[in-house]
């Protein structure tokens, strides 16, 4: 989110200095995960992270971009359309192992 959606709910709630810049902090990073920012009088604010499986993000993508790769996946290997999201979930899956195990190998090994 941005500056623009900050102002949008300042017009709904009065907004702490902390909610505002958490606000404008969440962000998406596709196709790995989307942040947004809980406002809550029990729980107070916090940043919360999405993460959602692989195969839900495949089926879900909408973009003119990510129509046209699940397309030309489907006709370069003459499949269906549920064929090439299971596909594209591989790739996520793999994408994350990959950038998982960049972090896993970077780390200090423990005494």
């Amino acid at each position: 989110m941005g500056e623009d959606e900050a102002q949008q709910i300042s017009r709904f709630k009065n907004l702490t200095p902390e909610e505002h810049y958490l606000i404008r902090q969440a962000k998406i990073e596709k196709p790995n995960y989307t942040e947004g920012t809980m406002l809550s009088d029990r729980f107070g604010c916090g940043l919360i992270r999405y993460i959602p499986p692989s195969l839900v993000l495949a089926l879900a993508q909408t973009d003119a971009d990510e129509k046209n790769a699940r397309k030309r996946l489907m006709d370069e290997h003459r499949i269906s359309e549920l064929e090439a999201a299971f596909r594209i979930a591989d790739q996520i899956s793999a994408s994350r192992r990959a950038w998982q195990n960049r972090f896993n190998n970077a780390a200090p090994a423990a005494a």
